[in-house]
């Protein structure tokens, strides 16, 4: 059994175009949007879906007065109309149709076997008349068709009046009488004429999606322009063509296996005569050689031929992907990019100060070759801001160094360039054109020097710190055939950011740095036992509280994060009774030489707490960044491996508090402090040897 005679026949219909020697016929109405008025929600759909696979423009209306708001705020070429709305008599709608949308061709679906008032619709203005006292599948043949004749018989600059009717509508007492043939109501809107023709256009042409035909060997027997346009050749030559030239061989199974599974599915063809494949995704090869993404859907079809016989095969709807996948495809790309500048501001945040230029310099690397970039360069004014040298360079192999021409620029604030990048703003610039503009008479500033090295086009990012403008970055391209453009900006700035950020941070690290070197200088003139420890030689409790409302209050003030570390040695007494007081010495000492391998950041401070606890302030750092750090050093115990019978473990081990803030009130470091020993308790009563978080917020 065919899978599709309504759509068979239909082509058949649509193919012809009448012609009955008049050489001076109107230009066909370009027919693009149509809407469907039924109460019955199945046909309307399934009406909607047939005509959406030539390209139709469709919607559809279960509700009278929906229908009327929808006419009222869009345009249609053609409404298909039910006689069958309760509570609204036919020949009323119709009018209020006619005067909201007067351009619109009106064609009614008969419900209710009434040729009487098949004949006062058309009176009334209707422009065709189809009855549905027949199957799904014919009804949606004579649709089809009559679209055909609908453009035909109604030019697109002015709509014909049908033979007999007043284009004004008079009333209808006024209007001629019309004879309809009871036996073939519009159920073949072409007349044997019209199918005979000698001049008929291709089915395909008249319909506005993307369409081709093949037959059941896969061969191309239509296409319309559009699909013409799609893949670049010339209609003849795609022709007889096996559609298999066109699809990549990596993929050609696929789409093979769509049209079987697509033949080989189940089709209630009882409800709709009709069946069509589900979406698709492929890929074509144009003129160019090139590849252009398409989503597809199958449709079974007989074609018929202008001598009248008809060649079974398969129409494929198709639409081009092109634009959807570029969106698709930036947006990945603009995400990855996200998410590499997340990682590395989480690589900043936790860096060693005598890191930093090693992993700077990896972020320049790495940011590089996401983007494939000739040259990346960092530029650091000095105090007065009348130099600039290069501080950091990364070039792709054989590429001219900016160091063997601008390895310090004189900085000139009158120049734009100059000016534009000292007032905070990014620039995008062409450096190589600029320079051979002769129109540009007066010197830029910045081009001059990338142009040195031919770069085409350049981005320069401000670098800040507190408020002032610190420096430069700048992304080159100079070779192969990627550019930037003025629209990456917004994507590229972050980057700019980011460096000022990392600049800020060592900076800041710096002064820590230096302000804990004056610490320990002013306190090294004094005794040794009021700040330090006598076993460990770390900072002794005394001092600890100090340090920590300090950090406390700059962190409150620099609106950072600061982590407190609470720890303590598991069954310590238990030590010094087995093995005595000498050994429990040694064995803190131990401990105290770990956390000072494990905490050697400028922003970290060890202390003794007190007997066999100790304390460690991390400034800078978050909850799980302080975690990961206490982690560390439970498992660097461990594996010391110190032994200890009296302990479940057998070896010495850590429990270990961890307490976190962001932004915390100038006086909160007792609450940070309770709040560390609060998770030490947790973690000695869960087990021991284990690590206990316990963030809280300021207020």
């Amino acid at each position: 059994m065919r899978k599709s005679q309504g759509l068979e026949t239909a082509s058949s219909q649509i193919v012809e175009k009448a012609s009955d020697g008049v050489n001076n016929a109107p230009t066909p109405r370009i027919i693009q949007s149509i809407l469907v008025v039924d109460p019955d929600p199945n046909f309307s759909s399934i009406v909607s879906d047939y005509l959406k696979l030539f390209g139709y423009n469709i919607c559809y209306r279960t509700d009278i007065e929906e229908a009327y708001d929808y006419a009222r705020g869009h345009k249609s070429d053609v409404i298909f109309l039910a006689d069958n709305f309760d509570y609204h008599h036919p020949i009323d709608v119709l009018r209020r149709f006619k005067a909201m949308v007067p351009n619109a061709l009106i064609a009614i679906l008969a419900n209710k076997g009434d040729d009487q008032l098949a004949v006062e619709l058309l009176k009334s203005g209707a422009d065709d008349y189809l009855s549905r006292r027949v199957k799904d599948k014919d009804i949606l043949t004579s649709i089809a068709s009559l679209l055909e004749k609908l453009a035909e018989n109604a030019p697109f600059e002015e709509i014909s009046p049908r033979e007999g009717k007043n284009p004004s509508t008079p009333p209808i007492e006024q209007s001629p009488q019309i004879e309809i043939d009871r036996s073939n109501v519009m159920k073949q809107p072409l007349s044997k004429a019209d199918r005979n023709s000698n001049n008929k256009t291709p089915m395909l042409e008249h319909l506005p999606g993307v369409l081709l035909f093949m037959n059941k060997q896969f061969e191309i027997v239509n296409i319309n322009k559009k699909c013409v346009n799609l893949f670049g050749f010339d209609k003849n030559d795609l022709l007889g063509q096996a559609i298999q030239k066109f699809i990549p061989k990596q993929i050609y199974a696929d789409f093979e296996s769509e049209v079987s599974r697509y033949v080989n599915s189940e089709v209630d063809q009882k409800n709709t005569g009709f069946s069509y494949s589900l979406p698709f995704e492929l890929v074509i090869i144009t003129h160019l050689d090139e590849g252009i993404p398409i989503r597809c859907q199958i449709s079974y079809l007989n074609l018929q031929s202008n001598h009248g016989d008809s060649e079974p095969g398969f129409l494929l709807s198709i639409e081009d992907l092109t634009e959807e996948k570029s969106k698709q495809a930036e947006l990945l790309y603009q995400t990855m990019w996200s998410n590499l500048l997340q990682a590395f501001a989480h690589r900043f945040i936790n860096l060693k100060l005598e890191m930093f230029s090693e992993e700077l310099t990896s972020v320049v690397s790495e940011t590089a070759n996401f983007f494939k970039l000739d040259r990346v360069s960092i530029y650091l004014f000095d105090k007065s801001i009348d130099k600039a040298k290069i501080y950091l360079e990364w070039t792709k192999r054989e590429m001219d160094s900016l160091k063997l021409f601008s390895k310090k620029i004189e900085i000139d604030r009158s120049l734009l360039e100059f000016e534009r990048l000292l007032a905070g703003e990014s620039q995008y610039l062409e450096p190589t054109k600029k320079i051979e503009d002769p129109s540009i008479e007066q010197c830029c500033g910045i081009s001059e020097h990338y142009a040195q090295v031919n770069a085409l086009t350049t981005m320069v990012l401000p670098i800040h710190r507190a408020n002032k403008v610190i420096g430069w970055v700048a992304l080159d391209y100079q070779s192969g055939n990627t550019r930037w453009n003025e629209n990456d900006l917004p994507m590229i700035e972050p980057l700019g950011q980011l460096f000022s950020e990392a600049f800020t941070l060592r900076a800041k690290e710096e002064q820590r740095k230096v302000t804990h070197q004056k610490l320990s200088e002013n306190h090294g003139r004094l005794s040794e036992q009021a700040f330090l420890d006598g076993l460990t030689k770390l900072a002794n409790r005394r001092y600890f509280d100090k340090v920590l409302e300090s950090e406390v209050r700059r962190a409150s003030r620099d609106k950072t994060n600061i982590a407190l570390l609470f720890c303590d040695v598991d069954y310590f007494k238990a030590y010094n009774d087995t093995y005595g007081h000498l050994e429990g010495d040694l064995c803190l000492k131990l401990i105290a030489e770990v956390l000072q391998q494990e905490f050697q950041r400028a922003g970290d401070f060890v202390a003794r707490f007190g007997g066999e606890e100790f304390a460690v302030i991390l400034s800078g750092s978050l909850a799980n960044d302080a975690q990961e750090a206490a982690e560390k050093l439970r498992q660097h115990i461990v594996a010391k491996n110190i032994e200890h019978r009296g302990s479940p473990l057998g070896k010495i081990a850590l429990s270990i508090g961890i307490s976190s803030v962001i932004a915390p009130d100038p006086n909160d470091s007792k609450k940070l402090l309770a709040k560390a020993d609060k998770a030490l308790y947790k973690a000695k009563s869960n087990g021991r040897n284990r690590v206990e978080v316990s963030p809280f917020s300021p207020r």
